[in-house]
């Protein structure tokens, strides 16, 4: 193989590797990638692919690894390539994207189950959870109203409310439930965590969540 073959190899191991990153990207600024560890081995599996496709195209062996960006770590990665042809090492090199496992932070529930979501959330510094809490949570209740979920838990005073509902247009019925969703979400950000647990269980609770999950120990 000539020197511009194993370039064209390179860039196309490149281009097709890079591509596979960004899809299974959770975020993306330049050079660094955020991603789950559901599509890390994901990922691992596509660039196998990706070379294997490639490899019987070309008179060489190429394998890869996940290397660690530093000793010890065990989220943060590159990928390396490596060129071989007769046994012998051809090329190496890494691919131009630091790669990096968001992992769940696991909350014990005792620990916090007294505070406000605004409290807890804010205090930790966790402003990107809190909005996340608040539209996920919003856009959950707005689902079940839109469902007729909300009926079987209204007392007499509250028939006029649905009756009310019941009245309107498809296009009103959205604007309604979302309205509600987020009245509803507003007042919880502001209420004890286990005031949440009176109505839903833990799983549901740490669907609202993005990288936390409170756990009973």
């Amino acid at each position: 193989m000539t020197k511009d073959n194993l370039n064209e190899l390179r860039n196309k191991l490149d281009k097709k590797i890079k591509i596979q990153i960004a899809n299974h990207a959770n975020t993306i600024l330049d050079e660094d990638i955020t991603i789950s560890n559901e599509n890390f081995e994901r990922l691992k599996k596509e660039i196998h692919i990706v070379i294997n496709s490639l490899e019987s195209d070309y008179d060489y062996k190429i394998s890869y690894y996940m290397k660690p960006t530093h000793p010890h770590t065990i989220t943060d990665y590159v990928v390396t390539i490596i060129i071989q042809k007769d046994y012998e090492l051809v090329d190496q090199y890494d691919i131009n994207r630091n790669i990096r496992i968001e992992s769940v932070s696991e909350i014990n529930y005792e620990d916090v189950r007294k505070l406000t979501f605004f409290e807890f959330l804010t205090e930790s510094n966790r402003q990107h959870e809190l909005e996340h809490f608040f539209e996920t949570l919003a856009e959950y209740e707005a689902s079940c109203i839109m469902e007729g979920d909300w009926m079987s838990t209204l007392h007499t005073y509250g028939l006029g409310e649905w009756e009310y509902f019941d009245s309107l247009n498809d296009v009103e019925k959205e604007v309604f439930a979302k309205a509600q969703g987020y009245t509803y979400a507003k007042n919880i950000v502001h209420k004890p965590i286990d005031y949440l647990t009176i109505v839903y269980n833990l799983d549901l609770i740490n669907t609202f969540f993005d990288k936390i999950k409170l756990v009973e120990r």
